[in-house]
């Protein structure tokens, strides 16, 4: 169990030390830690939004799920919370400003800068293999203190700058 000033620094680490914006911060609606037992997930990134293909507000809202039974400390929950804050920045923004939904493939010039091939699917039955689980970890490699922990480097390396300057411009109100 976290102290309370543990708790509070939990609640500051996006803000403190992920790339974010005020946009996709409005989004979240809670981060909720809740034991959900012995399950195949350390965390996970809850959406729901009007249809994307409905020109205007997409009304983004999010739930952000860190499963305590695995999580002990304040570390690992910073780890995981930065992974699934990379699902909310990186496919909310796609959803924000491309009407894309999560479950859709990245648009082409991602999976191109990022070498991904055929085995890489939205729905892949192997979690390494999904586009975006790569994002995820992609973002938290680049823009969270957890540089260098990327989960799938033996698969497929650590992401190049071009798809730190790519992610990074998922969050710019001009973004293709």
């Amino acid at each position: 169990m976290l102290t309370s000033g543990e708790m509070d620094q939990l609640g500051k680490f996006v803000v403190s030390f992920c790339r974010c914006t005020i946009e996709d911060i409005s989004w979240v609606q809670a981060v909720k830690l809740q034991n959900d037992g012995l399950t195949d997930y350390n965390g996970y990134w809850h959406v729901t939004y009007d249809d994307p293909a409905i020109l205007g507000s997409r009304n983004i809202k999010v739930i952000i799920v860190l499963n305590t039974f695995f999580l002990l400390t304040l570390e690992q929950m910073e780890e995981t919370l930065a992974h699934e804050y990379g699902h909310h920045w990186t496919l909310g923004h796609l959803i924000s400003r491309m009407g894309r939904c999560p479950d859709e493939y990245p648009p082409r010039i991602y999976n191109s800068i990022r070498g991904l091939d055929g085995r890489f699917a939205p729905r892949a039955s192997q979690w390494e293999f999904r586009h975006s689980e790569v994002l995820a970890e992609d973002y938290k490699h680049h823009f969270t203190p957890f540089r260098g922990t990327h989960r799938m480097v033996d698969l497929i390396g650590f992401p190049s700058s071009e798809v730190k300057d790519y992610i990074a411009s998922m969050g710019h109100r001009r973004h293709l």
